[in-house]
């Protein structure tokens, strides 16, 4: 599986763009495509961030990935983000990445969404009205809403990560930067989360091996690369923004700006019916950053519309308790066997 880097869209006169992994060598075409949305609290991440398990994911099922890159906030606001998830979604899903490609490698009617943290709300909102919608939606933690959590108020178990406290002017002059609109628009900030957290060497290289990914693809992906010191404390800025209860006042951008709440709604719920794609959510009881209570919120929504939503608790896990993941473990399957029963 190699990777190709194309262009979506352009904001700013800059490009914006997805990363595209081909399907398997042997699987049937037109191949179904994981469609994988980046989380970072809306300020953080990059096209970069595909979690090692969607790579044995789309070996085993034969799909293609797709995992775009959008704009970030606090130097845009976040129905920026939205607009830029719903162009990518549309992109592919449209027939203009096989355009691209040359040839019909993709079944835009078989895209599998997945929405990672921050990456929930947009990917909620494309779940819940893209003109082609998603044949299977995995929620992974995700921030479907924006008023389901107390973004606006400082957490109640603050997120520990190494550098965090010493960033902390570094992150304010971002924020500060940002807010008079001086800030430059920015499309993702690279982020190794491995390195984020200090893990052994010896425990990563054994992680891609067990996803069925050699070191040297590892590598040519540009998913083993090392973070700056700028790129660090940029990735920051999310348990930052949510230890502080800052997050919701940077998602509405720069002072003077208009964010298009109406276009991108806050909370997708009104836009939520019987159409909603089957939806399966994983989520740790014990989450920093996006508490277990929103996700149980977003599982009786949509049963209370009749779609087929599956829950599954991770007892005091916290956040990102998927990172260790690989296709030997039970979650695995659960994945494997909602997406079967949905014809996924």
């Amino acid at each position: 599986m190699s990777v190709q880097t194309i262009a979506f869209k352009q904001a700013f006169g800059s490009d914006i763009s997805l990363d595209y992994y081909p399907p398997p060598p042997g699987a049937a075409l037109p191949a179904p495509v994981l469609f994988s949305v980046h989380g970072g609290g809306g300020s953080g991440g990059d096209r970069k961030d595909v979690r090692l398990w969607s790579f044995a994911l789309a070996r085993a099922r034969g799909y293609a990935i797709v995992s775009p890159d959008y704009r970030l906030i606090p130097e845009c606001d976040a129905p920026a983000i939205a607009e830029d998830v719903s162009d990518a979604w549309n992109f592919v899903t449209g027939g203009e990445l096989n355009k691209k490609l040359g040839k019909e490698e993709v079944d835009v009617k078989r895209a599998v969404l997945l929405g990672i943290s921050a990456g929930g709300w947009s990917s909620t909102l494309v779940a819940a009205r893209a003109p082609v919608r998603p044949a299977a939606y995995i929620n992974l933690y995700g921030t479907w809403s924006l008023l389901a959590g107390d973004w606006g108020k400082p957490a109640v178990k603050p997120m520990v990560l190494p550098g965090i406290d010493q960033a902390t002017p570094f992150l304010l002059h971002i924020m500060s930067e940002a807010k008079a609109g001086r800030g430059k628009p920015n499309f993702g900030s690279y982020l190794n989360i491995f390195q984020m957290l200090q893990t052994p060497r010896e425990q990563v290289e054994a992680l891609v091996q067990a996803n069925g990914i050699s070191l040297e693809e590892f590598k040519a992906y540009g998913l083993d690369g090392v973070m700056t010191q700028e790129e660090i404390i940029r990735n920051l800025l999310c348990p930052y923004s949510v230890n502080t209860g800052v997050l919701e006042a940077i998602c509405e951008g720069p002072d003077g700006s208009t964010p298009n709440w109406a276009g991108h709604p806050k909370d997708p719920t009104p836009l939520i019916d019987a159409k909603f794609p089957p939806t399966l959510t994983l989520h740790g009881t014990g989450d920093s950053l996006v508490p277990f209570h929103v996700s149980e919120t977003f599982d009786s929504i949509l049963k209370s519309h009749g779609v087929k939503s599956e829950l599954v608790p991770y007892a005091d896990q916290d956040h990102m308790f998927d990172l260790a993941w690989h296709p030997h473990l039970p979650d695995f399957a659960k994945i494997t066997g909602f997406l079967d029963s949905v014809g996924a």
